[in-house]
């Protein structure tokens, strides 16, 4: 059995890694015996897992042909893959010149083209802001065996659009990928040089395209926001880039500067998925606009705070109860945001209890990726 996955992997980016790590562990529990292709970008490592898996620069657009060819399955996934944010039209460029849609395209195209399986895995669809760039993320979809999204809103665009599809709702991957002890976790933080004496605060930015003075803007209120927790709740500011991409680092060195002296510790380490879980663990709080610092927090039973520049991240906070939101990232008001975030420093059991459960069911539902998609095991 030969495995082809294809996503946006190899670029440094936490989340995908997150997604890639628990797909891999999932299919390895499935088929043991299985061979692992990961299409990569090859900025970065595309997996840093235990499991035997083969990488393949995209670029090397020959050597991938060659590989699809010999695939029993192409799986495309997961994350927000089809959405139309840097524009849309048709190309004929292949491996990284491929842009947007395009990307997974050129491999859906080629998977299709030579009969092969095709599973959609945990993937969230849209923003699609043209009727062309819908039309080519139908076509897409219509060529899968099956498909499992992450979200509601994702699961009736297909059945709007395409009803005939076997889809089901799932959950994000990285929900379920293990986690280090809290004793490695603390062990990290200590060489971070972070008090573990008060309670911690994380906070993930991400650049964006941002609108003349919206990044100076969200900047300043987050600084705000960060500067009264620090005086008022005795919290310690983590600020954790999400991606090994510079321009992450880069945002998040803006807003220590707006920080005062001695309330913050920026993470100059690069962490695994697992590693940056485990250490999600031991906060009071995250505020994130990174999709996965969420998702990660959440499924370690941390409170978190949604800052949204896409509508994933209104998706995924609005599935874990009443006390969880997320704020657009141009109408953050620092005075809000600064009640909800001592709320949830100081959320009751009772509403812990509620969050827990809604946490725990999204991890029941990501479970539903494997069993939906390899029913009856029909490819052993």
């Amino acid at each position: 059995m030969k495995f082809v996955i294809h996503g946006y992997y190899g670029a440094g980016n936490v989340g995908d890694d997150a997604i890639l790590e628990n797909m891999i562990e999932s299919l390895y529990k499935e088929f043991p015996n299985a061979k692992f292709f990961v299409i990569s970008r090859a900025l970065f490592p595309a997996y840093r897992g235990t499991r035997n898996v083969e990488t393949i620069n995209i670029n090397s657009f020959t050597l991938v042909k060659e590989l699809i060819k010999m695939a029993d399955v192409v799986i495309v996934g997961g994350g927000g893959i089809l959405h139309d944010y840097s524009s849309w039209e048709p190309q004929n460029e292949v491996g990284m010149g491929a842009k947007g849609m395009n990307y997974y395209g050129q491999i859906i195209n080629l998977a299709y083209q030579y009969g092969k399986k095709i599973y959609f895995y945990s993937i969230g669809i849209g923003p699609l802001s043209s009727p062309q760039s819908k039309d080519y993320a139908c076509s897409l979809l219509s060529k899968a065996s099956r498909i499992t999204v992450r979200d509601a809103e994702s699961y009736k665009f297909i059945i709007d659009n395409l009803p005939k599809l076997e889809v089901a709702i799932t959950a994000d991957p990285a929900l379920n990928i293990k986690s280090i002890s809290n004793i490695k976790a603390r062990e990290l933080l200590k060489l971070e040089k972070i008090p573990l004496g008060k309670k911690l605060v994380g906070i993930c930015l991400r650049p964006w395209r941002f609108k003349e003075d919206e990044q100076e803007e969200l900047l300043n209120r987050i600084a705000e926001i960060g500067n009264l927790l620090s005086s008022e709740e005795n919290v310690h500011l983590v600020l954790l880039p999400f991606s090994q991409h510079k321009s992450d680092t880069q945002i998040m060195v803006k807003l220590a500067k707006k920080l005062s002296k001695r309330t913050y510790t920026l993470f100059k380490r690069s962490y695994r998925p697992q590693d940056l879980k485990g250490i999600l663990g031991e906060f009071s709080l995250i505020i994130g606009m990174r999709l996965h610092s969420l998702i990660l927090g959440a499924s370690m039973g941390t409170p978190i705070i949604g800052i949204s520049y896409d509508p994933k991240v209104n998706h995924f906070t609005s599935m874990l109860g009443p006390n969880i939101c997320s704020y657009p990232y141009a109408l953050v008001k620092a005075k809000k945001l600064f009640d909800q975030s001592t709320k949830l420093i100081h959320m009751s059991n009772t509403d812990k209890k509620e969050f827990q459960n809604k946490v725990s069911h999204l991890k029941r539902q990501e479970e539903l990726n494997i069993k939906f998609l390899f029913k009856g095991k029909e490819l052993q």
